[in-house]
């Protein structure tokens, strides 16, 4: 089937921040299923291309690096898996974020605060200022789980008209998009609306992959249907310019394989900034210069080395086979779908999958025919190998997991270098 003949994906020939084409082709991980858990293992859902393209600079593009395809959102977030508070490791990241609002913003009771994509209201939670009046988007299934005292979760995606229903003159003096603000099929909208229900003296903060650590941890996992964009600050800077706002501050961070933190308030405003916040934001963007993150050939060397992982776990998985060994997964995740297509992984190599989320179990990965059980399910027959998927939770799985370490089980770690642990490693990260 052509792509004109899927009505659910658009395909781009022009930036969707700044219009400017063509975009040039950088890497592709082929067709591969949208992020789905089924009940049956011949049920695969729909396929699109997964094509990265490059707004080039050299030919008066702004550095956006995106996907040149679009899946219906419709499609990928009203039945979503993904909940923040499964992971001890999220909820404490996220308490991070809103306890950075409450001092930068200057919250006080009575305020108004937003968060986008607010999953099951775990970042909602965080905050500790009584008398907050929070508003939570989600458009997926999870916006029940959101709900909570003084809390009002409108279901469906962020647009202003929503708010302003809700709010009337009053705007938010603080913002949060966290993990969400590359899905956007129209960046400049959005950030429209942003500026709509921000408060002049307001703050939005968006935390969300970062490109740079991106290419230098090889986390090409991150390259998913929900991403449709990979921001450096450079890019971003671009984007902000045009609706008059600006970076106040910028911080990294380890949350999902590497993130950055853009503290945002309209421009001359300085809402966010602190002590050192504006050397900050100029030294990452002399890095992002120097390391070349708005030149293509930059990404040349980013598919080599994934490539690279792909052989070596590969070849780890065949030669488990041949000694006899159980392998399964750790962690059915969004992100770990990408690596089993990428790498064309399925049951006949790695049969099940493990999981903390009981909305998965019994069913099977989109794509592969792997079932996912549960963690009683697989404690009481564990395997030889355990192939762990959310790498960016290694220390929280390694301490939850340590028992199966210790009898001699071990773990693989594909990202961001391919690595076999047990019982050995365990113990040297205990007494580090």
């Amino acid at each position: 089937m052509t792509l004109s003949e899927r009505p659910h994906i658009v395909e781009h020939t022009t930036c969707r921040v700044c219009g400017h084409g063509p975009l040039v082709p950088v890497l592709s991980l082929g067709e591969q299923y949208a992020v789905g858990f089924w009940e049956r293992a011949d049920e695969t859902g729909i396929q699109a291309p997964l094509d990265l393209v490059f707004c080039d600079p050299a030919a008066g593009g702004c550095a956006l690096l995106q996907l040149r395809h679009t899946l219906d959102h419709d499609l990928l977030y009203r039945r979503y898996w993904y909940r923040s508070a499964i992971s001890t490791t999220m909820v404490e990241a996220l308490r991070d974020v809103a306890r950075a609002v409450e001092e930068r913003a200057g919250l006080r009771p009575g305020d108004v605060v937003v968060d986008i994509g607010c999953n099951d209201g775990t970042l909602l939670r965080q905050y500790t200022i009584q008398g907050l009046d929070k508003i939570g988007f989600e458009p997926s299934n999870l916006w029940t789980l959101a709900k909570q005292p003084g809390a009002q979760i409108i279901h469906d995606y962020f647009r202003a008209g929503p708010f302003v229903a809700l709010m009337g003159k009053r705007r938010a003096r603080a913002i949060t998009s966290i993990a969400m603000f590359y899905d956007l099929e129209d960046p400049n909208a959005f950030v429209r609306d942003i500026c709509t229900c921000l408060a002049p003296d307001g703050l939005w903060v968006v935390q969300m992959n970062y490109l740079g650590l991106m290419l230098d941890n090889a986390t090409f996992d991150n390259i998913s249907h929900e991403h449709l964009e990979y921001y450096s600050l450079l890019a971003m800077e671009h984007l902000l310019r045009r609706h008059g706002l600006e970076v106040t501050d910028v911080e990294l961070n380890d949350v999902n394989g590497g993130s950055f933190r853009l503290y945002i308030s309209r421009s001359g405003r300085g809402v966010g900034s602190v002590p050192g916040a504006a050397e900050r934001v100029a030294q990452l963007r002399a890095h992002e210069r120097a390391a070349g993150l708005h030149r293509l050939e930059t990404f040349r060397a980013f598919e080599w080395r994934i490539q690279e992982i792909r052989r070596q776990v590969r070849e780890i998985l065949q030669a488990e086979r041949s000694a006899g060994h159980r392998v399964y997964i750790y962690g059915a995740s969004t992100r770990g779908l990408v690596v089993l297509q990428y790498m064309g992984v399925t049951s006949e190599l790695v049969p099940l999958a493990v999981d903390k989320n009981p909305d998965k179990t019994g069913r099977y990965i989109a794509g592969t025919g792997i079932r996912v059980i549960s963690l009683d399910e697989y404690r009481a027959n564990p395997p030889d190998l355990l192939w762990v998927l959310p790498y960016q939770f290694r220390a929280e799985i390694m301490r939850q997991e340590a028992e199966y370490l210790r009898r001699g089980g071990r773990m693989l770690f594909a990202i961001p270098k391919v690595e076999v642990v047990g019982a050995a490693e365990l113990k040297a990260w205990e007494a580090s």
